[in-house]
C-alpha cells in the first residue's frame, strides 16, 4: 500500500477530514487519492490560504 502524503497549506485539515471518515467506518481509500491529487495541485499552484472558497484565488 502506497502511503498518500498531503503537501499543501490545507493538509492537516485534509488529514483531519480523512481520519474523521475512517473512524466513522469508511475505507475511503479511492476518496483519499482523490483529496491527495487536489492537494498535490493546490501545492503546485502555490495556493498558501488556510481555507478554500470561492473568492480564492487557485489558478
Amino acid at each position: 500500500m502506497t502511503t498518500l502524503t498531503f503537501r499543501s497549506s490545507l493538509a492537516q485539515r485534509l488529514e483531519s477530514f480523512v481520519t474523521i471518515r475512517r473512524l466513522s467506518g469508511t475505507e475511503y481509500q479511492s476518496q483519499t487519492r482523490l483529496l491527495v491529487y487536489f492537494d498535490n495541485f493546490l501545492a503546485k499552484q502555490h495556493f498558501d490560504e488556510s481555507c478554500l472558497n470561492r473568492a480564492s484565488s487557485v489558478i
